[in-house]
């Protein structure tokens, strides 16, 4: 085994990820396509992930210089650590009937799957992370070692949503029931659901607290009919759920925010899909709520943006489809997006109660506002007569 250099000591923010000589070797050498890479120093960085992320357990930016045939050169990589749900800091907090079917089934290792299974269906112009290395960490966690790929992270244009729409539309096309790409153990809409049973619950507490309803931090930021259209759309989930499976299906990216959808600097008609999730058979049009969703959540995009966002996205994934010989309605991929992203993802956390205690400060009343305009853009579709 290699002996890690004395240099190596600011790996320790890795935990239980942290490599051996051998693994770290590995992977320098993979990053930098080089055999005769010789690892000089490292040295690793924690990056914030949301602890809402059950399979998380880590996510972390690696760099250093290695000596080659060439020259001293810089190299990077990109670890996630995979986990069992039962290591998720929030599993105690969840009902225990929820709690307990998520430690049964909670698909943890599925990202890694994953990966592999969708690289054949890849339409041009979208790609995954080169996989550097996977190591095993004991009691149920992985250490998944990567490229670390230097993304763009300006603001979206529309040119940019089409493009990201078009691609996961030709990705779903391509996942689809009797494809190899397209094979689940999960039941339809099985992901969709378990959030619902997981969230449900908590929206339909709040909405029943009127202590809540009557704080001003909340009568100024949402409309007067905001608590009890909620209330409405919590109460058709079911007819929602009941819609969605009657509608076309494929396996999504399933967590399609633009976060998830890297913009290789070196690569500007390239996208790279990371942390695919909700790998169950889902109505066509899926993807396309986190991809609305996604920058209004993160607070970079303000929520008026979306409608005139929702007719970009829809075309262009309507598009998609057609490029892969599917002709389906855009009212189909609407429906898709509201039965089972909008309505049972979004609605129940687009009012954040648990952030109600935050701040009293102006950029927190903006985020509470951007989040309950959210909420509403996602109430207006839900609320919509399916034929509208």
């Amino acid at each position: 085994m290699v002996r890690l250099p004395d240099q190596l000591t600011g790996l320790g923010t890795l935990g239980p990820a942290e490599p051996t000589g051998d693994l770290l070797g590995t992977v320098v050498r993979a990053a930098l396509r080089d055999d005769s890479a010789a690892v000089l120093d490292a040295a690793a960085v924690a990056t914030g992930y949301p602890f809402t992320s059950i399979g998380t357990g880590g996510l972390f930016r690696v760099t250093g210089t290695a000596s080659t045939t060439a020259g001293e050169r810089p190299w990077s990589a990109f670890v996630k650590v995979l986990q069992h749900p039962r290591h998720w800091p929030l599993i105690d907090a969840l009902p225990p009937r929820a709690a307990a079917e998520i430690l049964a089934f909670f698909p943890w290792r599925e990202e890694l799957d994953t990966h592999e299974r969708v690289l054949p269906a890849l339409p041009a112009g979208l790609r995954v992370p080169e996989v550097y290395a996977a190591a095993d960490l004991g009691d149920d966690r992985l250490a998944w070692w990567m490229e670390d790929v230097d993304a763009d992270d300006d603001a979206w244009t529309d040119e940019g949503y089409a493009r990201a729409a078009h691609l996961l539309a030709r990705l779903a096309a391509r996942r689809r029931a009797g494809t190899a790409a397209g094979a689940s153990h999960l039941p339809a809409g099985y992901g969709v659901r378990k959030v619902l049973d997981a969230r449900g619950p908590l929206l339909a507490g709040a909405l029943a607290d009127d202590a809540l309803w009557e704080r001003p931090v909340v009568t100024g930021t949402v409309d007067p009919a905001y608590r009890a259209d909620l209330a409405r759309a919590l109460a058709a989930m079911p007819a929602l759920l009941e819609e969605m499976d009657t509608l076309p299906l494929a396996l999504p990216h399933g967590d399609a925010a633009p976060v998830n959808l890297l913009r290789p600097r070196a690569e500007p008609t390239t996208l790279v899909a990371v942390d695919f999730a909700f790998q169950c058979p889902l109505p066509l049009g899926h993807d396309l709520g986190q991809l609305l969703a996604g920058e209004v959540e993160r607070g970079r995009m303000e929520p008026a943006r979306l409608p005139a966002l929702l007719r970009v996205v829809e075309r262009a994934y309507v598009d998609g489809l057609a490029a892969e010989g599917l002709d389906v309605a855009a009212g189909t991929v609407r429906r898709g997006l509201v039965c089972s992203s909008l309505g049972p993802r979004t609605l129940p956390g687009a009012f954040p109660v648990e952030h109600l205690d935050g701040p009293d400060t102006e950029e927190h009343r903006a985020f509470l506002r951007r989040r309950a305009g959210l909420g509403r853009f996602a109430l207006d579709l839900v609320l919509s007569p399916a034929d509208a």
